[in-house]
């Protein structure tokens, strides 16, 4: 069973103790131990924080060449390998790799990509409403009246 609890499960157990659900019971619909449960419901008590979030990155102190190395790029891709050597040889830097990953996550946050939606249908299927007529491939309109 896991251990750790995301912030929507934290949540909905400090939400379910108050309304008299046992911790076996919320541990259950969890998916993990009732120890799990009480030791959550303790620090939240205790109004204990993660002390992660407040950490500082370590690859934070070359921002300035970090911000560089984006700049070179011109639009494409960076590759953080790349990243993470250039700035090994370049200006000492000795962190991870995974650390370079954290610190451009957070930093350069990716946009949002929107959602597509394919409707493929077969044309001996008799669909209701008004015909279909196939575009392309995957578009298709419906004709008005």
């Amino acid at each position: 069973m896991a251990s750790k609890l995301d912030q929507e499960t934290r949540m909905s157990v400090k939400v379910l103790d108050p309304k008299g659900v046992s911790h076996c019971a919320i541990a259950r619909t969890m998916g993990v131990t009732e120890s799990t449960i009480r030791y959550h419901l303790q620090r939240q008590a205790a109004g204990a924080m993660d002390g992660r979030s407040l950490q500082r990155h370590r690859a934070a102190p070359w921002r300035e060449a970090i911000d560089v190395f984006m700049a070179t790029r011109d639009g494409r891709r960076v590759n953080l390998a790349e990243l993470h050597e250039w700035l090994a040889a370049e200006h000492a830097y000795v962190g991870s790799l995974r650390s370079i990953e954290r610190y451009c996550a957070a930093r350069f946050k990716q946009p949002r990509l929107r959602a597509r939606r394919r409707v493929e249908t077969l044309s001996r299927i008799a669909c209701p409403g008004p015909p279909l007529v196939r575009l392309k491939r995957v578009h298709l309109t419906r004709l008005e009246k």
